[in-house]
C-alpha cells in the first residue's frame, strides 16, 4: 500500500508555470508556427515543464544555441526529495549503507546514495545535459552517439563523471540498434520518451493530456548509480502526481 505523503519536497522560491510560459510563446509566435524553429522550441519548452514538474529538478538552464555542443537544457537535479518521498510513501527501505559498488561495463559504479547524508537531508545534486529531439523518427545510434560524445568532451576533465548524466528526450523510440548501444555504454544515460504538445476540439494546445510523460529508460550504468535513490519506485508509481499538490506554490531544488 502506497502511502500519500510527500514530506520531503523541500521548497526555496515561487513556483515556476511552464504551461503559462508555453501559451505566451504560442501566443507571440502564430506567424512562424509551422518553422522548424518554432516547433523545436514549443519542444523544449514542454520538456522543461515535464522535467520541472515530474523528474523535480529546479533551475533549468537553456542554452541551445550555434555552440551548445548537442546540449540544449542544463540544470543541476537534487535527488534526495525523490529519495525522502519514496520513504515517505512507504514504497523503499532506507538502505543500510553504504551499498556495495557493482562493475557494469568495465566501470566501477558506486551508488549514489552512499553520498546521502539522511539524517540532515542533505544530498549532493547531479548536473545533467538535456537534449531535445523533436523527430518523427526513432532515435538512431547516431543521435545517442553524438550526445554520448558531448558528455564525455565536457566531462573529459571532471574524474567524477558520473555526478554529470546526459538525458536524451524524444516523443519517438528509440531504435533496436540504439538500445543495444545505451547497453553497452560504459557512461550513465537517461532516456524521456516525452510527446509533444497536440491541439485541442478548440485549435488551442490540449496541456493536459498532450506533451506528457510517457516512459523512461536508464541505462545499466545509470541503474546502478541510481540503486536505492528511489527514483525507479518515483517514476513505476507515478509519485510525483501524489506530490504535485505541494509544488503548485513552491519551487524546489
Amino acid at each position: 500500500m502506497i502511502r500519500h505523503s510527500c514530506r520531503a519536497l523541500r521548497f526555496v522560491r515561487s513556483f515556476h508555470d511552464y504551461n503559462s510560459d508555453i501559451l505566451k510563446f504560442v501566443a507571440s509566435n502564430t506567424l512562424i508556427s509551422d518553422s522548424a524553429v518554432y516547433k523545436g522550441k514549443l519542444y523544449e519548452l514542454t520538456v522543461q515543464r515535464e522535467l520541472y514538474n515530474k523528474l523535480r529538478i529546479g533551475q533549468l538552464d537553456v542554452v541551445g544555441g550555434a555552440h551548445d555542443g548537442g546540449v540544449d537544457i542544463k540544470a543541476l537535479w537534487n535527488l534526495f526529495p525523490i529519495f525522502q518521498c519514496a520513504l515517505d510513501a512507504g514504497v523503499i527501505k532506507e538502505p543500510s549503507l553504504p551499498l556495495k559498488g557493482t562493475r557494469i561495463n568495465d566501470t566501477l559504479v558506486k551508488p549514489l546514495v552512499n553520498q546521502y547524508d539522511i539524517k540532515n537531508k542533505i544530498a549532493p545534486s547531479i548536473e545533467v545535459l538535456v537534449q531535445c529531439k523533436a523527430y518523427v523518427s526513432k532515435i538512431s545510434p547516431k543521435e545517442i552517439r553524438e550526445l554520448a560524445g558531448t558528455y564525455l568532451s565536457l566531462t573529459a576533465k571532471n574524474k567524477a563523471s558520473l555526478s554529470t548524466i546526459p538525458i536524451m528526450c524524444s516523443p519517438q523510440l528509440p531504435t533496436s540498434s540504439s538500445l543495444k548501444l545505451l547497453e553497452k555504454l560504459n557512461i550513465p544515460f537517461l532516456y524521456l520518451r516525452i510527446n509533444t504538445l497536440r491541439h485541442g476540439s478548440l485549435n488551442d494546445f490540449e496541456l493536459t493530456n498532450t506533451g506528457q510523460l510517457m516512459g523512461y529508460l536508464m541505462n545499466p550504468i545509470l541503474k546502478g548509480y541510481l540503486e536505492g535513490s528511489g527514483f525507479e519506485e518515483w517514476m513505476k508509481f507515478e509519485l510525483y502526481n501524489n506530490a504535485m499538490n505541494h509544488s503548485q506554490d513552491k519551487d524546489f531544488i
